[in-house]
């Protein structure tokens, strides 16, 4: 009896809250809200709503067969496809009227159109898949174990199927008639409202992934990046980051060592994410084994990130014939140090971790030697 009363607590659970995942969707949010008193603690009348709809389709199939099996079957696969339906009308409407009408319904599957059975596939194969997961489970797991990671199951997917409904809402909201979906301003004075630009932005990226549209999306980042922005000089991290994954992803050579050092520069500049840099930079000579930036000072600071996360072989590769690569001053204006005052820090780093790090005291000599070298040449 208890595990029976916790089943359906757990189950009124997961539908209010999966409602609050649809909502959220629907309004444009990328990141899943949280589970919060105040979320858990609204709309607790729509899954009660949701399973008076199922009861009553109950009834109707059930009455739908007495006539007769042909009408049975019609009745009950018309019910089934217009489940998601229900769910998404109560949602928008909060009506449980609206939502056991049938001509609701198909306005639903008309204006959303073909995309409409694709979700429904979407969510069969959903249903399905927790159903062949808990199959696939039952014969080696403990059945007090078993009841618990199938009701995990259950939910995941569950979850996983509300927003699904809520982005159909999201990417179809003009011709529902949805107006909740958050309005982002143009232009932002504010980091709120750069960061709201941001996502409206990788909405639209999401939605054109979604349908397939790769090209595009990377085409729309690219434009994107290239446009400057008042609030991040180097372009927007959350840009580049996307970018640079579907670069990765559709495996653009050119492109990806192009932007990449686009991407490593704006990591470097930026305080809170230098050392995703040293990552990027992995991404690059995977690519081009020889792959090196341009800048001799950004070249140093990767080689320091990267010497801070302990990829030390990852430093030495930067370091290494620093001096040939980056041999002037970048400063053409300074006549009193022809030679680039990064070459011994650069030699100095290298030899700190030959020493410190890998004990190889005869490289690291050479090392002490060439930071010596140059620092009286620069002197």
């Amino acid at each position: 009896m208890v595990n029976k009363m916790l089943s359906v607590l757990i189950t009124f659970l997961v539908l209010k809250y999966g409602y609050v995942i649809l909502e959220h969707t629907a309004e444009g949010h990328l990141s899943s809200p949280t589970v919060s008193a105040s979320n858990l603690g609204k709309g607790n009348h729509l899954p009660l709503q949701q399973v008076v709809i199922f009861v009553l389709m109950f009834f109707i199939i059930g009455g739908a067969f007495t006539v007769g099996a042909v009408v049975g079957i019609l009745v009950f696969l018309f019910l089934l496809l217009s489940v998601p339906a229900t769910v998404m009308i109560l949602a928008l409407e909060k009506n449980i009227l609206k939502a056991i009408n049938p001509l609701t319904w198909m306005g639903i599957m008309s204006r959303v159109g073909k995309a409409y059975f694709v979700l429904y596939g979407f969510l069969l194969l959903l249903f399905a898949g927790a159903g062949i997961a808990k199959q696939l489970l039952a014969p080696i797991l403990p059945t007090a174990l078993f009841a618990m990671v199938a009701t995990f199951f259950s939910g995941y997917f569950t979850l996983i199927m509300f927003n699904l409904m809520g982005y159909i809402i999201y990417q179809y909201h003009e011709p529902l008639g949805f107006d909740g979906v958050y309005e982002f301003e143009d232009s932002p004075e504010t980091n709120t409202g750069t960061a709201a630009k941001t996502e409206a932005f990788l909405s639209e990226i999401n939605i054109l992934l979604a349908e397939g549209m790769i090209d595009e999306a990377k085409k729309r980042l690219k434009q994107a990046l290239a446009e400057p922005d008042n609030f991040a000089q180097y372009g927007n991290l959350d840009y580049h980051q996307r970018y640079h994954k579907l670069l990765l992803l559709s495996k653009d050579k050119k492109e990806v060592l192009t932007h990449g050092e686009q991407y490593i520069t704006a990591l470097i500049h930026s305080t809170q994410s230098s050392s995703k840099a040293v990552y990027v930079y992995a991404d690059c000579i995977k690519f081009k084994p020889d792959f090196y930036l341009s800048e001799s000072e950004h070249t140093y600071q990767l080689a320091e990130a990267a010497q801070s996360q302990g990829k030390y072989d990852l430093a030495l590769r930067l370091v290494n014939k620093f001096a040939q690569r980056y041999p002037n001053n970048p400063d053409q204006f300074d006549k009193r140090l022809p030679k680039n005052p990064a070459i011994p820090k650069a030699y100095f780093l290298g030899a700190k971790i030959l020493f410190e790090r890998k004990h190889q005291e005869a490289q690291q000599k050479k090392y002490w030697l060439l930071c010596y070298v140059n620092f009286q040449i620069i002197r």
